[in-house]
């Protein structure tokens, strides 16, 4: 089982990466969205998370990237939004709206 994330807070990384390999999971650390991308198509992961709001870390169009690439899609990933601004949030939901992704996700605010 392997997960990738792509986000660029040490702390949030320290955590995240303490918490999914306590859960057996195979880490991915990304350096930036295209990394990312390069990431799922090499390792196909369970799980993706990323930060939305970071000039780095567009997890808009990466989530994107994740349903319209057929491959990626039939693995149907779980996917995991982190930002610290909630109003970074109010555009997530909508371009997911808007863009009709149907992408299960969760969006944790606060980090």
């Amino acid at each position: 089982r392997t997960a990738v994330i792509a986000d660029d807070d040490k702390e949030t990384l320290r955590d995240l990466v303490k918490i999914l390999e306590s859960e057996n999971f195979n880490v991915a650390l990304a350096l930036d969205t295209q990394h990312a991308i390069q990431l799922i198509n090499r390792y196909q992961p369970l799980l993706v998370i990323s930060e939305i709001g970071n000039q780095n870390y567009d997890g808009i169009s990466l989530f994107k990237y994740l349903k319209s690439e057929e491959k990626v899609k039939e693995l149907d990933p779980k996917i995991i939004a982190l930002t610290s601004n909630k109003e970074e949030q109010n555009v997530f939901c909508f371009a997911l709206h808007y863009n009709e992704l149907n992408i299960q996700l969760i969006v944790v605010l606060g980090l």
